[in-house]
């Protein structure tokens, strides 16, 4: 897959991660993907997100794992798969 065609499917994927949060009540705030891609928050709650379209590697989870958020934050890296669903791991 070329380059092009990766960074497109990783827009998809963004795109129906945060589609995914509007349609559960979250409101999104687009983070600079440096580590989280968006926030998804609620009244007493923020998810931070990470979506992948890959495997997931141990350097991303621990990359994810050092991050300290307050306790109100929950860590999550959101797995695209072809079935066109996520696998969402939460990270402690």
């Amino acid at each position: 897959m070329s380059d092009e065609a990766i960074k497109q499917q990783i827009r998809r994927a963004k795109k129906a991660a945060i589609e995914k949060c509007r349609d559960m009540g979250y409101k999104t705030i687009i983070s600079d993907n440096s580590l989280f891609c968006f926030l998804a928050v609620r009244r007493m709650e923020i998810r931070m997100i990470r979506v992948i379209i890959d495997d997931v590697s141990d350097k991303e989870i621990q990359q994810v794992r050092k991050f300290e958020p307050p306790g109100v934050c929950s860590k999550e890296i959101w797995r695209w798969q072809t079935s066109r669903k996520f696998e969402i791991i939460e990270i402690n």
